[in-house]
This record gives C-alpha cells, structure tokens and sequence, in this order.
C-alpha cells in the first residue's frame, strides 16, 4: 500500500501545482483592472511627482503622457519643454549695477559729477594762466625788486670806512650781477612752472582719453551683451554667454570709474596749479577725432635735422647757469673787496659755488641728452604704437566676421576689443608723450616760453 501512495505522489503534486495556476491567472486581470481605474482617476499633477528619473530627479511629465491608452490608440509623445526659444524665459537684467551701467550716458562736456562747472583749457592758455597766477613766480619777482633796490643804494653810497675800506665802484657791480642772477632765476623758475603746468596738462589730457576711451567700452560690452541675450532667447546659444558678457561689462564699468576718478585728480591738480576755482573741472583742449577715433593733435616745436650737439651747447646758457655765473662773478667781487674773516668766509662761498656750478653743467649735459633721447624715442613710438592699433582694428574686424559666422565665440569678441582698447590707449599714449618730450627738451635748453606755439623758436643762428 505504501508503494503505491509513492506512486501516485508526483501526479498529486502536478495536480496542485496546475490548480494554483489557474486560480493566479483568474485573478490577474481584476488587479489591473483596478490599477488602470486608479491611473485614470489619478490628477496628473499626482502621476508627474510619481515619476522619477533613475538618478531620483522629478521627470517633466505632460498631460499627455498622463493619458492612459485607450480604444487602443497610443498617447500622444510628449515634447520637454525648453527653455531657448520660449519667449516666457526672456532674460531679466534688473541688478542694480546692471541698471546702473545701462543708464550711463557721456555729456557734451564732462558727464563727471564731482564738479559743478567745466572749462575747456588748451596747453597755450594754461601757460599764459600759470604765469599770471603762479605764487613761485611773485616770490621770485620780489626778489628780483630787492635786488634791484639794493643795486641803486649801492650806486648812491659815497661814504668810505677806514675800519672796511668798500670801493663803490666794486660794490655797484657786485649788486648789477646780483640783480641779473635775480633775473636769471625768475626766467628758470617761469620756465620750471611752465614745465609743471605742461606735465599737469599732460595727465588730464590722458586720463580725459582714457576715460572717453573706457566709455567706449562700455557701450561695445551693451551692444555685445544685447546680442548675446537675443541669441540666447533665440535658442542659438546657452546662458553661459550672457553671463560672461554681463561680467565683462561689469568690469569694464569698474575700469571707467578709475578712469573718472583719475582725471578728477588730474583736473584738481591742474585746478591748484592755475588758482582756479575748486568746483570746476578742466577738460582738456587739443584732441581731435580721426575716422570717429579720437587722437592728440601732434605739435612741431623742435626744427628737423636738429642734433644733440646744439641741445647740449644751449643746454649751457639755460637760465640756471646763468644765474650761478653771476652769482659767482659778484661773489668774486665781494672777495676782493673784503678783509680778514668775513674775506675768508666768501672765499669759501665762492668754492663752493664753483663746485656746484660744475656740478650743474655736468646734470645739464645728461638732462639735455637723456631728453633729446626721449624725444627721438617718443617719434619713433607714434609710429610702432599706430602700426599696432591698425593691427588691432584689423584683427578685431576679423574677428566679428568669425564671430557672426559662428565660428568664434562672445569671449573672443570680449578679448578683442579689450586689445583694441589697449592699443588706442597706448597710440594716445605715444602722442602726448611725443608732444611732452619737445616741450621738456626745450625746457632742458632753456627755450621754453608761453610763446612757443604762436612764434618761430628762437635759436642762434650760430647753432642751426
């Protein structure tokens, strides 16, 4: 008996197996039934959190792909939305420094707010000011009147002391040569002031410049920064575009305030030098607008063919060793005229001052050459400094036809025209340094004068 219920045991199981099978299969279709009713009535807000990406990120699910399949049909594909193109994702530039920079425009004059007045100043009419308001050049002045008070009392003394025998005669040319070595040193100090006011003139002319030229920039930076935004809304490119023009725009504002901020300080500087009134600002006079860029208007005041070996002669009569001449002529004077202690006290002077003259034509002779050197120096760079500049325009044009043909990208063209900038700022440069060069080589001649671009340059003709 026990073998055969061992007989019948495989087939019981079999049975069993197909029983449970069967009942699965029956009850199969009720479950998806109720889940299908479960989708249907489920909102689709519901369906699209349920829905994730395998990294666990929501998926854009749409209506459309909430819809369950019905009569058979299938759901419409859905399409991601994107945001290049839509015209609801326009870029929003509502910074404060953005608004700032969109909002800044150049005046007619000047758009800096840190004085109430402008004046237009040209290198000429500054000379003539400096001249007029200079308190270095009143001192020098009454100095010249003491001397010359001093020469006529001594012309008018008759008396002779037995204790110090003074010959008239030696002390009235004494105080002639005094009062021409007071004159010596009022024309070396006019000639010092006019020199200062030319360097002053010299940096409010090239942060004047340099500020024009950083405004420049800024309106390139909203004219790239508004085309990058168009081609990103067009879905042409991606928002990292933008934001490198906005950040480039940023920084060149940032440039444009220290640009403002210089020529303040240069304009107040200036301001002191002609004892003008504080609230004015100064804007500089010879510039001009070459092909719509602006340019400094070169000055001719050296003759051609002029060599060093004239600067360094008439290096040698510059006001300074005229003055140091004659004070040495009429020290030599008072050494013969004295006695005992007070004879040796200006024969020390008189050492002294032989030395120091010595010391000056030796600083003459180099001044006279390093500025001649700077000169030629300073011609020679306008022409390196516009050969780069063309370069630079040329390269920059190229440029943004590879840039509209999209073949460079926005950082590129950001690139470009900060290398463009660099070398109009160094072709300005070149120009006031060559305009400033003559001017300090006259001085280091001692020709320099407030009449120097309305007359021919007055030289011996025994050293043309």
């Amino acid at each position: 008996m026990r073998k055969q219920n061992d007989l019948y045991r495989p087939f019981s199981l079999l049975l069993a197996f197909g029983l449970l099978s069967c009942a699965w299969m029956a009850t199969t279709p009720t479950a998806t039934a109720a889940k299908t009713r479960a989708h249907k009535n489920t909102p689709p807000a519901i369906v699209q959190a349920a829905q994730k990406t395998p990294d666990g990120r929501l998926a854009e699910t749409t209506e459309a792909e909430a819809q369950p399949v019905q009569n058979g049909e299938k759901a419409p594909k859905a399409r991601r939305k994107s945001k290049r193109g839509n015209p609801e994702a326009q870029l929003q530039l509502s910074t404060p420094v953005l608004d700032e920079i969109m909002a800044l425009k150049w005046e007619s004059a000047t758009d800096t707010s840190h004085s109430d007045e402008t004046r237009r100043v040209g290198l000429e009419r500054i000379f003539h000011e400096t001249l007029d308001n200079s308190i270095t050049i009143r001192q020098a002045e009454v100095q010249v009147k003491d001397s010359q008070r001093q020469a006529k009392e001594a012309g008018e003394l008759n008396l002779f002391n037995l204790l110090n025998p003074i010959q008239p005669a030696i002390l009235k040319q004494a105080a002639e040569n005094s009062v021409q070595a007071a004159e010596a040193h009022l024309l070396a100090v006019r000639q010092q002031e006019l020199l200062r006011s030319a360097r002053m003139h010299a940096d409010l002319l090239q942060s004047f410049m340099s500020k024009y030229l950083a405004f420049q920039g800024i309106e390139q930076g909203k004219v790239q920064m508004r085309a990058d935004q168009h081609r990103f809304e067009a879905g042409e490119t991606d928002r990292f575009e933008v934001t490198q023009s906005e950040v480039a725009l940023i920084d060149r504002y940032e440039r444009y305030l220290k640009t403002d901020n210089g020529y303040h300080t240069a304009s107040l500087a200036l301001v002191g030098q002609l004892g003008a009134d504080p609230s004015e600002a100064l804007v500089p006079e010879g510039f001009i607008m070459q092909d719509g860029d602006p340019a400094i208007a070169p000055v001719n005041l050296i003759p051609e063919n002029f060599t060093l070996t004239q600067a360094q002669k008439l290096a040698q009569t510059r006001p300074e060793a005229r003055e140091l001449q004659f004070r040495k002529e009429a020290l030599k004077l008072l050494v013969k005229a004295s006695m005992g202690l007070d004879r040796r006290k200006k024969e020390a002077e008189l050492h002294q001052l032989e030395l120091e003259g010595e010391k000056a034509q030796k600083a003459s002779e180099i001044m006279s050459e390093k500025a001649y050197d700077d000169y030629r120096l300073a011609a020679k760079g306008i022409g390196l400094a516009r050969q780069r500049y063309d370069l630079a325009n040329r390269a920059m044009r190229q440029l943004q036809i590879s840039h509209d043909a999209g073949f460079s990208s926005s950082k590129d063209v950001l690139d470009g025209q900060v290398e463009l900038a660099r070398a109009k700022t160094a072709l300005i440069g070149s120009q006031v340094a060559y305009n400033l060069s003559q001017i300090q080589l006259l001085y280091e001649m001692g020709l320099l004068s407030e009449d120097i671009f309305s007359r021919p340059l007055a030289i011996p003709p025994n050293l043309l």
